[in-house]
């Protein structure tokens, strides 16, 4: 009898590498000096002080973080199956108690130090009374701090972005109705664009096929976006999800304004109509563009202007209507009103 082979072991899962520092050369040798000299500078961020505010900071929270190279300590986590964006790898804290060994401690601590230059960001133009009401960034048992930056934005977005399903609807039902002519993409694509960044993180975001099928059923039905159009119906019609597609929310609306950009080149003319008409500098006036103009009712003071009377020489009458003496009004009287009535 031959004794069967060992199964072999299951392997654990893979280990996710120490996140890159993109802002420190060396994250072991930084002191807390060090990284208060490499705190970026917040001037192109606006005051978060209402829901007004919202868009503009968050876009401009999202750029500054970005330039730093730390996008994925506040990018939004992927739900299963969804398909990961490449270009922000999220960042999440690492495991570490009593038996972490001394490389998964460093690990902690990286992790923590770029964190704080995030928080930062997001922090630093808040109005004093929405930062006061900032849930405790220590919480956890040894006082280990538990509030990431990711933490600090989800909270301020449940209070400043889209707040409720109904609202969250309404901004849905707004985009989804929109259609757009060719010259009026970009405005139908940043119409959406608005909309997903309202809703990206929350309980009532867009779904997958709202933010591909339903994103392209308003483009134009000409031959650019019509590719496009039939690509995206296409694959919907034979898959339930978008992993393993070549097309993303955010491809498709770089898509879209490549076609429109071709389409441009294609039809100055065309995009020139698309926009509000305003006048021209370099127009030639018409022909009594020179004249002096006047309304319509004063029509009869020009008239008179030219009028010239023959009995006392002045102008803006004639003789019958002159009250000089030897005029036709010299009486007082209107020659033709004194004539007898007829009548009837």
């Amino acid at each position: 009898h031959t004794p069967a082979p060992p199964v072999p072991p299951i392997p654990p899962p893979p280990v996710a590498p120490a996140p890159y520092n993109p802002v420190f050369a060396n994250p072991t040798e930084v002191t807390m000096t060090d990284l208060k000299a490499t705190l970026p500078s917040l001037a192109v961020i606006p005051t978060l002080r209402s829901s007004a505010d919202w868009v503009n900071w968050e876009s401009a929270v999202f750029r500054v973080v970005g330039a730093l190279g730390l996008r994925g300590y506040i990018c939004r986590i992927p739900l299963p199956g969804e398909l990961r964006d490449p270009t922000s790898r999220v960042v999440l804290p690492p495991h570490y108690d009593f038996d972490s060994p001394p490389e998964v401690a460093e690990e902690y601590r990286v992790f923590w130090l770029h964190n704080d230059v995030v928080e930062h960001v997001v922090v630093g133009k808040l109005a004093p009374e929405i930062a006061a009401s900032l849930p405790p960034k220590r919480t956890g048992p040894y006082d280990l701090p538990t509030r990431t930056a990711r933490d600090t934005l989800t909270y301020l977005r449940s209070r400043f972005s889209v707040g409720s399903a109904s609202t969250a609807e309404s901004l849905k039902d707004g985009v989804v109705k929109l259609t757009c002519a060719p010259g009026t993409v970009p405005k139908f694509v940043e119409s959406w664009r608005y909309a997903a960044f309202q809703l990206v993180g929350s309980p009532w975001d867009f779904t997958e096929y709202q933010k591909t099928q339903r994103f392209v059923d308003g483009l134009p039905n000409t031959s650019g976006w019509m590719v496009l159009k039939d690509r995206v119906r296409r694959w919907w019609q034979f898959h339930n999800s978008l992993e393993g597609a070549d097309f993303t929310f955010d491809s498709l609306a770089t898509k879209m304004l490549d076609i429109y950009t071709k389409w441009k080149s294609q039809n100055p003319q065309s995009t020139q109509n698309s926009q509000p008409r305003k006048p021209s500098a370099s127009s030639e006036p018409s022909s009594d563009s020179s004249k002096p103009t006047t309304p319509s009712g004063d029509s009869s003071s020009n008239t008179r202007s030219t009028l010239k009377c023959t009995n006392c020489t002045m102008t803006g009458h004639t003789a019958d209507r002159c009250w000089q003496k030897g005029g036709g009004m010299e009486s007082g009287r209107d020659p033709a009103r004194s004539k007898p009535r007829a009548n009837v």
